[in-house]
């Protein structure tokens, strides 16, 4: 049960949309950039039985988009995958708001996929997206999900991950510098919470985890949410939770 926390607070993404396995539903959007922009459609009809790409935005942050552009530059060149962003109304405003929002943004979003507007802050009702994440992504093929991402704090370390699923539907191999790589952050706050630790090994371990963050702007953010999702969880010794609140404040 500690392991498994721990590895939720790491990863800090509850699940949200359909589950691999599951069929996609049907649900009305509305059209923005793209083939069917202006128009109102219903969604499977883009997919034309293709392996697809789908991308819920609920909330949109400067690291979300380095999750995005990636992404999107891998999905634009594969002429056998469906692609779309589904934008929900909420974050933005109503639906006119948002699809103004977006207008607006067109050129520093600079996103090739389709991207359509969905009527709704929590998405459509079957598909159970969690308003408690900011990005769902979900790889189908042959109508099913075969991998979901529900990210609450997307960035461009996610990006190998998704497109690795991608290419594992279009049956290729995953692109070689985006092969998803073991965590090795685990295993570091797993030393500094550990109930025995004592003040010299709490120095180490902050020291290690100082290190493989390094000057790394992504990996000393990752490290900054998983501090605060320690702390907010009350884990690890006083000296601990002490180390990790100064490092949330450098």
């Amino acid at each position: 049960m500690y392991a498994l926390a721990l590895a939720l607070l790491v990863a800090g993404d509850p699940p949200s949309g359909p589950q691999v396995g599951d069929k996609l539903g049907d649900f009305k959007v509305h059209g923005v950039f793209g083939a069917e922009a202006g128009k109102e459609f219903m969604f499977l009809s883009q997919l034309k039985d293709k392996p697809a790409l789908v991308i819920f935005v609920q909330k949109i942050t400067r690291p979300g988009l380095q999750l995005l552009r990636p992404v999107d530059d891998y999905a634009s060149k594969e002429d056998k995958l469906a692609s779309h962003v589904v934008w929900l109304t909420g974050d933005k405003g109503d639906k006119q708001e948002t699809e103004q929002f977006l207008e607006r943004a067109k050129n520093s979003l600079n996103l090739q996929m389709a991207v359509s507007i969905f009527d709704g802050k929590d998405g459509p009702a079957a598909y159970g997206l969690n308003d408690m994440v900011a990005i769902t992504v979900l790889v189908a093929k042959e109508g099913k999900v075969v991998a979901n991402f529900a990210l609450v704090d997307p960035n461009g370390n996610d990006a190998g991950k998704v497109k690795a699923a991608v290419a594992k539907a279009l049956g290729k191999e995953a692109p070689k510098d985006d092969a998803p790589a073991k965590s090795e952050l685990q295993p570091l706050v797993r030393r500094l919470i550990a109930k025995d630790i004592d003040e010299a090994g709490v120095t180490r371990a902050i020291a290690a985890l100082k290190k493989w963050a390094g000057d790394d702007a992504q990996k000393r953010e990752q490290l900054q949410r998983t501090a605060r999702r320690v702390l907010d969880q009350n884990l690890g010794t006083e000296a601990a939770r002490s180390a990790l609140k100064k490092l949330t404040e450098e």
